[in-house]
């Protein structure tokens, strides 16, 4: 099991959890969502994934934001991004990154903000402005 506390670290099943050491884009693996909608949005969410793909060595696609948190959080990924999430998607898992020395943001870079609607974890800063760069970026209403 995945936790968390402010100050304490993230663990995996009791074991410290660490992010990646990669240092850019290009050598990373990214992971991102495309949420439960069909809408509108949706050309702009094939877009960012092809970006994506493209500017990185691959993309993964989990179905849990939390879980891609992890991911990011356990090393296994550098960099996950979405649009559209809700606040109790996200708010364990960038809580889990954040302590495992990974950083958060808003897609566009700004800081996080729980109640946005999107999400930008990442291993490192590089790593975060070079994904944040490469995305296009989507409108939803706060929470």
């Amino acid at each position: 099991m995945y936790h968390a506390e402010l100050g304490k670290g993230a663990f995996l099943n009791g074991a410290k959890l660490s992010v990646s050491d990669a240092q850019n884009l290009s050598s990373s693996i990214l992971c991102s969502e495309w949420g439960s909608q069909r809408d509108a949005t949706m050309d702009t969410k094939v877009r960012n994934m092809h970006k994506a793909v493209l500017a990185s060595r691959g993309i993964r696609s989990i179905g849990s934001a939390a879980l891609s948190c992890c991911m990011v959080a356990r090393g296994s990924v550098e960099s996950y991004f979405e649009y559209g999430i809700h606040c109790w998607d996200v708010a364990a898992g960038e809580l889990i990154v954040r302590e495992a020395g990974g950083v958060s943001a808003s897609p566009d870079g700004s800081p996080f903000d729980l109640m946005s609607r999107s999400v930008l974890v990442s291993c490192c800063r590089q790593v975060l402005d070079e994904t944040s760069a490469c995305i296009e970026r989507i409108p939803f209403d706060r929470e």
